[in-house]
């Protein structure tokens, strides 16, 4: 947080640009070209990094000393951290097999990284909601949750299929995922 105060990290101009294109409608939106391996994918993560920055902002609106004694809040954005740095790091690699081997043959990655990122976008909507619903309310609130919603489109395609797809591969395997 102090490196971001500092502008140490350049996380302010982001924030700003999030809450710039919140307030003029004009989002992120999926891209139009689904054909591109993981476009779906790279955008959620687009999109949890814009989520996660537009929550930060919460936290930065706190006085530093406030902020050390809240450590269920810093515990929630570190959370969102973790997920966002996994999201990325799911992404890149899949990405790099897809390159290294073809698409045909990381379908069983393809299907374990849309489950993860269906549920990790769910941790990260459901920690950015319980830190607005406890520090805000009122009008104040509906527009930080109608926000979260708008920063939070990954929609969990087929992903029941993909978790079936992936338990018929480990039982296939003898109960081993390789």
């Amino acid at each position: 947080m102090k490196r971001v105060m500092t502008h140490g990290l350049p996380m302010l101009d982001f924030m700003q640009e999030v809450d710039a294109d919140l307030t003029s409608g004009n989002g992120h939106a999926a891209p139009a070209d689904g054909s591109r391996p993981l476009a779906r994918e790279i955008h959620a993560v687009d999109e949890a990094k814009r989520l996660v920055a537009y929550t930060t902002r919460l936290l930065l609106q706190r006085e530093p000393a406030e902020i050390g004694r809240k450590q269920q809040h810093l515990e929630a954005f570190a959370d969102m951290i973790i997920d966002l740095y996994a999201m990325e790091s799911a992404v890149a690699r899949t990405a790099k097999l897809i390159r290294r081997h073809g698409e045909e043959k990381v379908k069983l990655e393809r299907d374990l990284i849309a489950v993860f990122l269906a549920d990790a976008t769910d941790r990260l909507c459901a920690r950015a909601r319980r830190l607005f619903g406890n520090d805000t309310d009122g009008r104040e609130l509906e527009r930080h949750l109608a926000n979260v919603a708008k920063l939070t489109p990954f929609l969990p395609l087929r992903v029941l299929d993909a978790r079936a797809r992936i338990a018929e591969h480990v039982v296939g395997a003898g109960g081993v995922l390789a």
